[in-house]
């Protein structure tokens, strides 16, 4: 028997989870609707801890599926969700529900009239799991006087836990969204807009000057990432990656006492919420393999600059500081290639790493023995959206 929800609607994206109890390592494929005319595919396949906890299998059968087009105020109240099982059963999942476009009142919804969004600045994003390289390009960008900002941010991604918040509340309302009541004249849209409006002042207040760095390395900042874009139109991506075998071992020497299947889980999680968001960043952002930025630190410098913008000198200081300093290394050069062969992962702990980690593997195309990549293939070291 499948279960699921649709959990949360909004103008970008669907979320939810879908399971089936008897096949526990089956990943359900979905399908999205809005008023029948299907918008998309995606796979229930994201890590959650607070669906491990609850029994959901080992936790990994979230969905999100980015929309190419914002929905409606309308196609909001419109969105269904079909959970197609390993042998092919179909299972609708739980309706969201959701206001009327037009409340039964003959009192006007309320529209928010503060400002969404702020062209004036220039954020860079750096974006990635943790232990990828992303202490390093925050480093090298913040020497620049141009840039202000903080080594870490965790901030920003609160927004993320907002947008849950909401979307449970208006579900809980449904009943009072038709009637004579004051929650029936905010629509959704007014907070969104509003939490929009919150994150804009706060980084305002925080940077004064017009570029500014924020750097959050989880999943949450990396799904954030085209709301961010919206709120800040003029935005620039980095999203830092590394091998899975390579990011892990460097995890286990900087978090020891962290679980194993939760620095896997971390790693997978990270790199499958950049394969879903990057299409809709197209034209502001940039992969970059940390191995590419160890073994090549002049050309990656250049390489980060020019996508910025930066003059020559300040390209040359990016540049430079790769070459010469490597922030929060742990154990070997960052340029060398693990060998699997050598790591003292037992049997449990592999089987462990590829049923978290090896779909994304493939999907960036690394290799699981002493190659770094599959069949060579450099050109993934540093890729443009």
């Amino acid at each position: 028997m499948i279960k699921g929800f649709i959990e949360s609607v909004d103008q970008f994206q669907v979320r939810g989870w879908a399971y089936e109890a008897e096949s526990p390592d089956a990943f359900l494929e979905i399908e999205i609707f809005c008023n029948g005319s299907r918008l998309g595919i995606t796979t229930a396949n994201l890590y959650r801890d607070d669906l491990e906890r609850a029994g959901v299998g080992r936790g990994n059968h979230a969905f999100i599926l980015n929309l190419e087009r914002p929905l409606s105020e309308t196609d909001l109240s419109r969105i269904s969700a079909i959970a197609v099982g390993p042998v092919g059963a179909r299972s609708e999942l739980s309706p969201v529900s959701r206001p009327a476009a037009e409340p039964e009142t003959d009192r006007p919804t309320l529209a928010f009239a503060g400002s969404t969004s702020d062209d004036r600045k220039f954020p860079v994003f750096i974006l990635g799991a943790a232990r990828s390289g992303t202490s390093a390009v925050t480093q090298a960008l913040l020497r620049l006087p141009r840039f202000e900002g903080e080594e870490e941010g965790h901030a920003l991604d609160l927004l993320a836990h907002f947008s849950v918040c909401l979307e449970k509340f208006y579900r809980r309302k449904a009943d009072e969204l038709g009637r004579r009541t004051m929650v029936a004249r905010v629509p959704r849209q007014y907070f969104d807009d509003a939490i929009d409006h919150l994150f804009r002042d706060l980084a305002a207040d925080c940077y004064r000057q017009e570029y500014w760095v924020e750097k959050t390395p989880n999943s949450d900042a990396v799904y954030l990432a085209p709301r961010f874009r919206k709120i800040w139109p003029r935005a620039r991506f980095i999203f830092m990656k590394r091998r899975g075998i390579e990011n892990v071992k460097s995890r286990q020497t900087k978090f020891p006492g962290v679980d194993f299947a939760l620095h896997c889980k971390d790693w997978a999680s990270a790199m499958t919420a950049w394969r879903l968001v990057r299409e809709q960043l197209r034209g502001c952002a940039i992969e970059v393999d940390l191995l590419h930025l160890a073994q090549q630190p002049r050309a990656a410098g250049a390489q980060l600059g020019r996508f910025l913008g930066l003059d020559e000198s300040e390209i040359d200081s990016v540049g430079q500081f790769f070459s010469s300093e490597r922030p929060q290394r742990t154990g070997a050069s960052l340029s060398c290639v693990v060998d699997p062969a050598e790591i003292d992962w037992d049997a449990a702990m592999w089987n462990t790493f590829k049923e978290n980690c090896a779909e994304s593997m493939h999907a960036f195309k690394y290799g699981f023995g002493s190659d770094y990549f599959q069949d060579g293939a450099s050109d993934e070291m540093v890729k443009f959206t």
